[in-house]
């Protein structure tokens, strides 16, 4: 039982992961049909970086997966129905593969073609800082990510799980972004994308 003078005082803990400042990111133009069609595709990654991603969405099987035009600037794996692609270390710009996947979806055999343009930029760092880490609930908390080189531009997105909490451009290597969040424990890290 409460008492009429008592207060409630709940609080919450940020807790800060690494940032994820070096990962690619692979965005699907539109979803490929195994009708004969042709889809494009957009990565962005850093230079002498390598990442997986996988081709099936929805209701596709796919069958086989194979590379026929190659990257100039970099080296892809076919991996199942998936790929690695691997950006040179000294090369900066446009790179592009084109992956031909055959397969079924929604009970028709077929083949369509994914051509992936990359945009593989200056390899980068992001350290990512919340303060204060312990505060009351209503208190807001000033997320910090400091992106190396400090003359990288573009954006960070800081998230918690796959949450998105707000996007700040970078400003002389760093971007802000103040919330409030609820009573918790809080898993927070911040992804840097590159323009």
């Amino acid at each position: 039982m409460w008492s009429s003078g008592a207060t409630l005082l709940a609080l919450l803990l940020v807790l800060v992961r690494p940032a994820l400042g070096d990962a690619c990111v692979l965005t699907m133009g539109s979803r490929y049909q195994l009708r004969s069609d042709t889809v494009d595709w957009t990565m962005q990654i850093s230079s002498g970086q390598s990442c997986i991603r996988g081709l099936r969405h929805s209701r596709v099987t796919i069958d086989t997966a194979k590379l026929i035009s190659p990257p100039q600037s970099g080296k892809v794996k076919l991996l199942g129905p998936g790929f690695s692609y691997t950006a040179k270390s000294d090369f900066e710009g446009q790179d592009s593969f084109t992956i031909q996947v055959s397969g079924m979806l929604n009970g028709i055999r077929g083949s369509s073609d994914i051509r992936i343009t990359v945009s593989v930029g200056p390899n980068t760092t992001t350290a990512l800082v919340a303060n204060p880490t312990v505060v009351s609930v209503g208190q807001p908390v000033t997320l910090t990510a400091t992106v190396t080189p400090s003359n990288a531009t573009g954006t960070v997105t800081f998230l918690e799980g796959t949450t998105s909490l707000g996007a700040s451009p970078v400003n002389n290597g760093v971007a802000t972004l103040t919330v409030t969040l609820p009573s918790g424990t809080h898993h927070i890290h911040a992804h840097y994308s590159g323009s």
